[in-house]
């Protein structure tokens, strides 16, 4: 078994390292895949039978819709490229913090980092709310896409370790 001691400024350093990597994948993940996505497929069939002739006559109808948010679907395009300046603004942040650690004027900046993070969580929060509202009133099959998942997780673990290393660093 191998055993790997860590001092205190160690740790630090590996919670700003992850959460440059997080923060960076969920911004990559916002910008280059879907938000949400969802699809609505009908199909019915009508006989109609002349009695007169005594021929039937068959019509199809088939109808379909699908669509996914991203970043050129607007107005929520908008929110999702909020989302991703967060997170990018939360990763420079980070990565200053981690290879440069005496050019920051003060860990202040690491807390406004961290409060980044939030915002960027709670505007995913809100937006996957608010899409899974309008979409429960319709008939479309829904889902939510790596974008939302890469935004929400990677903005909730940032917003932790930067945090922490703030509490810590003070």
């Amino acid at each position: 078994m191998i055993k790997i001691e860590l001092d205190k400024d160690q740790i630090l350093r590996l919670c700003l390292l992850v959460a440059f990597i997080l923060s960076l994948v969920g911004a990559i993940l916002l910008l280059a895949t879907p938000f949400a996505g969802w699809s609505y497929y009908s199909s019915y069939q009508y006989m109609q039978t002349n009695y007169a002739t005594g021929s039937t006559y068959y019509y199809f109808n088939t109808s379909s819709d699908a669509g996914v948010i991203t970043l050129v679907t607007m107005p929520y395009g908008l929110i999702v490229l909020m989302i991703a300046l967060f997170l990018i603004f939360s990763a420079a942040i980070a990565l200053v913090a981690f290879q440069f650690p005496d050019k920051l004027p003060d860990t202040e900046w690491v807390r406004y980092a961290s409060y980044l993070s939030l915002i960027a969580l709670i505007l995913a929060t809100i937006g996957g709310i608010a899409f899974a509202a309008v979409m429960a009133g319709t008939d479309n099959y829904w889902w939510f896409e790596a974008g939302f998942y890469g935004g929400m997780i990677s903005s909730l673990v940032s917003a932790l370790l930067l945090y922490y290393y703030y509490l810590q660093s003070e």
